[in-house]
């Protein structure tokens, strides 16, 4: 729904009801007039804005991307605030990291999955109460894993193109490192990775996480091949919802490792 409303933002700049939407779906405050934007409470840089542009569609296509960060620095100031008697500067802060609205879901929900219960009310909150309160930290996350696609944002994204590297031959009992270095994004964002074994005697990568991860090649009577597929995801819906956002998730690519018996 928001590339669909950001366009008619687009189209209508004076409606509104549009900005309204934005705040509805995005659960974001931002203001809309430009000479708001130095005393946004989220939002106080937008550096790139430029008179007479709209602050919703900035954010909506680039502002965005300062999520992840304001909500390190809020989250961080906001942990620092322990002491009682600044519990009404906690809660000022606490507001501060509700307002930058589901865009921050993702980075949330990681500090929820290394044990941080206070924000469970943030995320119940922001999913209107899909997900209650009073759930495990262990309940949240579960819940996350099965639905984060239903609750990721569609902002404009360029698909991301997975690049397992170059093929290799090795000798039985080599240390083989798999790379996926060379994967890219076209809007810089960071990039996941996950690889699967697909042809050959099963080997153990010691991460299959990991940008570059390595395995012992087995012991083999004659000449054998492994396949390797790599997928990276750049954190976007994997569903194309808008000629404008493209999938979070690759096209896998292969790699081929042919590992010789030693002689």
């Amino acid at each position: 729904m928001l590339p669909y409303v950001v366009q008619k933002i687009e189209e209508n700049p004076d409606e509104q009801l549009l900005w309204k939407a934005i705040d509805e779906i995005a659960k974001v405050k931002i203001h809309a007039k430009y000479d708001e934007v130095k005393n946004m409470a989220v939002f106080p840089d937008f550096p790139d804005v430029k008179p007479g542009e709209d602050v919703y569609v900035y954010w909506c296509k680039e502002g965005h991307k300062q999520t992840p960060q304001k909500f390190q620095e809020l989250y961080s100031e906001w942990r620092n605030l322990g002491d009682r008697r600044k519990e009404n500067q906690r809660k000022s802060k606490f507001v501060q990291i509700h307002n930058l609205g589901l865009a921050a879901i993702p980075v949330i929900m990681e500090k929820v999955r290394e044990g941080d219960k206070e924000l469970l009310l943030l995320v119940s909150e922001l999913t209107g109460g899909k997900v209650y309160p009073n759930v495990t930290i262990d309940q949240c996350f579960a819940w996350w894993q099965q639905n984060k696609e239903d609750w990721l944002i569609p902002f404009p994204n360029k698909r991301p193109i997975a690049n397992a590297g170059q093929e290799m031959i090795v000798n039985s009992g080599a240390t083989v490192q798999l790379d996926g270095s060379a994967s890219t994004d076209a809007d810089k964002d960071i990039l996941s990775y996950q690889w699967r074994q697909i042809a050959g005697p099963e080997v153990k990568l010691s991460d299959k996480k990991s940008t570059q991860p390595s395995f012992i090649a087995p012991k083999v009577d004659k000449e054998t091949v492994l396949v390797f597929e790599l997928v990276v995801n750049d954190g976007s819906p994997i569903k194309e919802v808008h000629p404008s956002c493209q999938s979070g998730q690759s096209e896998p690519d292969t790699v081929t490792i042919t590992i010789k018996p030693k002689k």
